[in-house]
């Protein structure tokens, strides 16, 4: 069976997003900025394209990636 292969994304750990802090110190004291930015690596989307591999049952594929989504391009299905 030949399955594509995602996994999540180590960069922003599935989420999908970043947030950055700035901060400083004004007249009016302390303030600290947060901005959430769309993550680079996987796009927003939170999964990385691992890459389409063959494998002879879905046992063996969780074998090699034990926390991925794949799907079944033979089925269509999700496994």
């Amino acid at each position: 069976m030949e399955f594509d292969i995602h996994v999540e994304c180590i960069k922003c750990g599935g989420y999908g997003e970043m947030d950055t802090q700035h901060g400083s110190v004004n007249a009016n004291g302390p303030w600290v900025e947060i901005i959430g930015d769309q993550c680079d690596q996987c796009e927003g989307g939170g999964l990385v394209y691992a890459g389409r591999e063959h494998y002879d049952s879905v046992a063996d594929l969780r074998a090699d990636y034990p926390e991925s989504f794949a799907k079944n391009l033979n089925t269509g299905e999700w496994v």
